[in-house]
């Protein structure tokens, strides 16, 4: 239970991938919040504090991409994880120019989702004390 106390807000718009990442980050402690686009993600980001932001890149409404733009723009520096099924070094590229922290490919592995949200998390100041360690390089992995 790695993740006990750490607040993910998901916004992905594939019901199976939202139960898949719920229970998956559930199980490790986490206290998750689902959301199915961009612009609800954002809703929820202004009402509540969340420690790490997984973000779905195709979603109706508003995608991954405009939502991390306006998140940045409104001045926030909370960590967010892109979503993506494209493995393609221009979209990490694209990810990064938009705002995003990291980014993780579809189908999800489960060690590397933990170990990246826990090292968001750690580097986030509303984190528990707990998980707090040195700042990561953001993307040593990628």
């Amino acid at each position: 239970r790695e993740l006990v106390g750490v607040r993910v807000l998901v916004a992905e718009d594939a019901a199976d991938n939202q139960y898949l990442l719920q229970k998956i980050l559930q199980g490790a402690g986490a206290l998750v919040t689902i959301t199915e686009d961009g612009q609800k993600a954002l809703q929820k980001l202004s009402q509540s504090a969340f420690d790490v932001v997984l973000m779905d890149l195709q979603m109706p409404v508003m995608d991954g991409y405009q939502a991390v733009r306006n998140l940045r723009a409104q001045g926030s520096a909370v960590p967010v994880i892109a979503l993506t099924a494209h493995a393609m070094r221009e979209e990490k590229e694209r990810c990064l120019k938009a705002g995003f922290n990291s980014y993780l490919t579809k189908p999800i592995q489960v060690e590397r989702l933990l170990q990246t949200i826990k090292r968001f998390a750690a580097a986030n100041a509303t984190t528990p004390a707990h998980l707090h360690v040195a700042p990561p390089d953001l993307w040593a992995d990628i």
